[in-house]
């Protein structure tokens, strides 16, 4: 391909030079400026300023009026760099589209019993179906496009069939209102037999009985469990469970035995489990709640005891089983031992056990004999950095599926079959025109500034000279523990093509290392996110990856957090910065739940360390990197006001000459930009490292 290979080619530059003029005319007679007012908020110890404080509602006349023109000056920029948007898509064009990543493949539901139940598309609609085990004649139980009705924009959020499989359970959610709904209907004639409305999970407790969780809209969470009789009125369900913190959730589980119902409590530090079964009034505990203490119970047919994946006394996680009577600690059983490998994952099967296990970067499967303890690895994949996605376990045919998926190898669903050890390909994704080969995968770990080690994946074209005249992007997130697992994304090798370095950053806050990971860049320990960033772009300037006028950063929702804190705290070490529905401003959260990631304002000392580290507060004058910031109106995660109020914020303060640029797409979410409607932020990265922005 010849469209970019380290820089723009000689031939076309004079075209993209014209596009930089324009561009920088219409950046500095264009640019919004946002009105301000005088805002005070009184915090412990505090009075802070928020001039910008009248975004936050935004139903009124003025921020609707702001999103317009910050939009239309951005589509003075993305009309200017259209040139430039059909040389990234001739480039994409090298490197078609991979076959559909979601093949027609029936995912089961229900293992037990007679009956299999799947889902599978048809035209734009999801079916959710079953047959009999031993038979083809298929049955369609439910059509969503007809059970959402008139609503325009629907999520199927949750199917389950009841114990004596004649009645069926889902809830559909309305995208415009974000109103859920509980329906059951039954199996044979689809016939609506009862309805609840603000219902978030459920479970069946029995052929006539579902336990439910409303949505508690003022604290955006889950606190209650109430008991519902089928065909009595909602409002004399019973009560079961409340939680009385309010930065807690709950959720509610069916066991794999169909014996216990699980109510699960919890927040971004801990996991408490109760448990309830036909004979119980009352919830038991399973294991006390603790900060720092997660786990994850599970009861199987015939069991006589309770299985628990945990992390106390064990980062790593390790597996136990204790007594139904006697559950305290000094009653476990160790079955399965910490190791240097993260436990993410046991199931039973017969005679052993699945076990998923994370360490540098990827992800595997494989069988523990329970007997002899000896292991089976499942695959036997070699790229250097992947992640293996169970779709579905079969408990009684032994069959697990799941979906192959590796930075440098597009996505393959398996079958593997426990009882003959064999592994069966069922669907590959094709991008033409690409080869792997073509590519080099490292995986490094970067010490940060206080000598702890972050795990990176840094890939590039074989072509790409280690000279330090690279183009690096950077992609960071490092919140709430989350696994940032390694995945094929299309748009790269076009990037890579064209002479970029891609760099994954594992960084604290994240879950790639375990719970400490996670601690250590959280709340009290938030900056160390900011750090670790810092550190990989000096790393990867000085080992000549790239040019360290030329590292490039992008991050979404909690990711804004680390990437706003290095625009404020290191603005020269990063050229320029894409965010995506980012969390901008710890102060403005009102969900208790968060307190426990980001730090509580109602804790002094907390709030102390929040106004050192919180992108919004800590905007100042200075020259900033580039910035080009997406987000929905439509967020209720991160509310689209957070980011409004930061560009408004940065613009003002900005003494350089570097641009900062807003999309809002008014009918965009949390989960879906339309990003046709949006400056590409490829694009916007291209024309950044050429000079014509």
């Amino acid at each position: 391909m010849k469209v970019l290979s380290r820089r723009l080619s000689a031939n076309i530059m004079p075209v993209f030079l014209c596009v930089w003029i324009f561009c920088s005319a219409a950046n500095a007679q264009n640019a919004p400026v946002a009105k301000t007012e005088n805002h005070k908020d009184t915090l412990p110890g505090h009075i802070v300023d928020d001039p910008y404080h009248w975004m936050e509602d935004l139903q009124s006349k003025d921020v609707l009026e702001y999103i317009k023109a910050e939009n239309a000056h951005t589509k003075i920029t993305q009309k200017k760099l259209a040139d430039l948007s059909r040389m990234f898509y001739k480039g994409l064009d090298a490197h078609p589209f991979p076959t559909p990543s979601r093949p027609d493949l029936k995912l089961f539901e229900k293992p037990e019993g007679d009956y299999i139940y799947y889902r599978k598309k048809s035209g734009l609609t999801m079916l959710l179906c079953r047959k009999p085990r031993n038979s083809d004649k298929e049955m369609v139980i439910l059509n969503a496009r007809k059970a959402a009705r008139r609503m325009k924009d629907y999520e199927l959020m949750l199917y389950k069939i009841s114990p004596d499989q004649q009645k069926s359970g889902y809830i559909i959610a309305n995208d415009a209102t974000h109103d859920a709904v509980l329906k059951i209907e039954t199996v044979a004639t689809k016939r609506l037999v009862d309805r609840l409305s603000n219902v978030v999970s459920f479970v069946w407790f029995d052929d006539q009985t579902v336990l439910y969780t409303p949505f508690d809209k003022l604290l955006n969470k889950s606190r209650d469990v109430y008991r519902h009789v089928i065909g009595t009125p909602q409002s004399s369900d019973v009560l079961l469970y409340h939680e009385e913190s309010k930065n807690s959730m709950v959720d509610v589980k069916m066991s794999a035995s169909g014996k216990y119902v699980w109510i699960e409590v919890l927040n971004n530090f801990f996991t408490e489990y109760l448990y309830l079964d036909k004979n119980q009034t009352e919830p038991q505990q399973v294991y006390p709640r603790a900060d720092g203490i997660r786990y994850h119970v599970e009861h199987y047919a015939s069991d006589t005891v309770f299985h628990i994946l945990t992390n106390k006394n064990a980062p790593n996680y390790k597996y136990v089983s204790t007594g139904i009577r006697h559950i305290s600690e000094n009653h476990w059983n160790e079955i399965i031992p910490e190791s240097d490998s993260r436990l993410n994952y046991v199931v039973h099967i017969e005679n052993g056990y699945i076990v998923e296990t994370y360490k540098d970067w990827s992800t595997d499967l494989k069988i523990v004999d329970k007997n002899t303890k000896q292991e089976t690895a499942i695959g036997g994949f070699l790229d250097p950095a992947h992640h293996i996605q169970r779709i579905f376990i079969d408990t009684v045919d032994q069959i697990i599926r799941f979906k192959y998926c590796s930075i440098q190898t597009s996505d393959v669903y398996y079958d593997y079959h426990v009882k003959t050890n064999r592994l069966v390909k069922l669907f590959e994704t094709h991008v033409k025109n690409y080869k792997k080969e073509d590519y080099i995968v490292e995986v490094k770990n970067v010490m940060s500034h206080d000598s702890l080690p972050i795990p990176v994946i840094i890939m590039y074209g074989k072509n790409t000279r280690r000279d330090g005249s690279a183009l690096a992007q950077m992609s960071v997130y490092g919140a709430y523990g989350a696994q940032y697992r390694p995945s094929f994304d299309h748009n790269l090798p076009a990037l890579l093509d064209m002479g970029f370095v891609y760099v994954r950053c594992d960084v604290r806050g994240g879950g790639g290392e375990g719970t400490d990971w996670h601690i250590a860049g959280s709340a009290m320990h938030k900056k160390n996110t900011a750090y670790d960033v810092v550190s990989i772009a000096k790393y990867l300037a000085a080992e000549k990856y790239a040019s360290p006028q030329n590292i490039y950063a992008t991050g979404s929702s909690g990711g804004g957090i680390a990437l706003g804190m290095v625009a404020n705290m290191f603005p020269d070490v990063l050229r320029g910065i894409t965010l995506r529905n980012p969390k901008l401003d710890v102060l403005f959260e009102k969900d208790m739940l968060e307190w426990t990631e980001f730090g509580n304002p109602t804790d002094t000392t907390e709030l102390e360390y929040m106004l050192e580290f919180s992108p919004y507060q800590n905007v100042r004058k200075q020259s900033y990197p580039a910035m080009l910031f997406l987000t929905g109106y439509q967020d209720e995660n991160v509310p689209c006001c957070e980011t409004l109020k930061m560009v408004a914020r940065l613009r003002a303060n900005n003494t350089g000459n570097n641009p900062i640029l807003l999309n809002v797409d008014m009918a965009g979410n949390h989960y879906r930009l339309h990003y046709k409607k949006m400056l590409n932020v490829n694009v916007f990265k291209l024309a950044l490292f050429n000079g014509m922005l």
